[in-house]
């Protein structure tokens, strides 16, 4: 379990899903070692783990700016009064 986290922490900074898979990996040996069964219990974790994946992305897109272009009023100049 220990090489597993080692090798998960290691690849972490090339990209944040073998930490993910690395930490479920761990959590899958650990609950068989506890003698619960991981393979009942880890569909649920993924699910958890796609649901909050989903809904992040979703946050992301409502809040975040998008940029839409040139605007119209950007795109024509002021008028000027002349006296």
């Amino acid at each position: 379990m220990f090489a597993v986290l080692a090798v998960a922490l290691w690849l972490r900074p090339l990209n944040h899903a073998y930490w993910a898979a690395g930490m479920t990996t761990a959590l899958s040996l650990l609950l068989g070692y506890f003698g619960q069964d991981a393979p009942s219990l880890l569909p649920t974790r993924l699910a958890g783990i796609a649901l909050g994946a989903a809904l992040s992305v979703a946050a992301a897109w409502s809040l975040l700016p998008v940029a839409r272009g040139t605007t119209a009023s950007a795109a024509r100049p002021v008028p000027t009064r002349t006296p």
